[in-house]
């Protein structure tokens, strides 16, 4: 995030959250969030971004930008967001586990607010307990992107 960039000296912010549930019976379920932001900066079109401590405390809990922020900033959340919440189901059994998978994306606080519902990725992941098959393991993912928040949440 260097001086090399279209907007100078940006930060990044990542966080990640993880729940796991395991049965005895071989069931697990995770439930988690992976959230990223770029902010702050210098930028050559809208020149110094917000960048204070009480301007990072904002960003990571996605509330909108004050009066030294972009007026998307302003309408949106502070800061350029990419997460997604994420949900699994797995089962084992004696020779194989399955697993369901599901991931809610989102780039701004509608999607957060799963505002962009169905949106987000699909899948299915197949694993054998045999190591010595040539292939032990496939996975079907699918991504949905067409609904991208066409909701009237009042965000932009």
């Amino acid at each position: 995030m260097g001086t090399d960039r279209y907007v100078k000296y940006a930060s990044l912010h990542h966080k990640n959250f993880l729940f796991v549930y395991r049965t005895q019976s071989e069931w697990q379920f995770k439930a988690g969030l992976q959230h990223f932001v770029q902010w702050g900066g210098n930028s050559p079109q809208w020149g110094p971004q917000p960048s204070s401590a009480r301007d990072y405390l904002r960003l990571i809990t996605g509330q909108s930008g004050r009066e030294n922020a972009t007026v998307n900033d302003q309408l949106n959340t502070l800061g350029n967001h990419l997460g997604g919440y994420e949900f699994n189901v797995r089962k084992g059994f004696r020779d194989f586990s399955i697993e369901l998978l599901y991931q809610h994306l989102f780039e701004d606080l509608s999607g957060q607010l799963l505002g962009n519902t169905p949106d987000g990725r699909y899948g299915i992941y197949f694993e054998t307990n045999d190591t010595k098959n040539f292939i032990n393991s496939v996975i079907y993912e699918f991504y949905y992107t067409k609904h991208q928040s066409q909701t009237t949440t009042g965000c932009a």
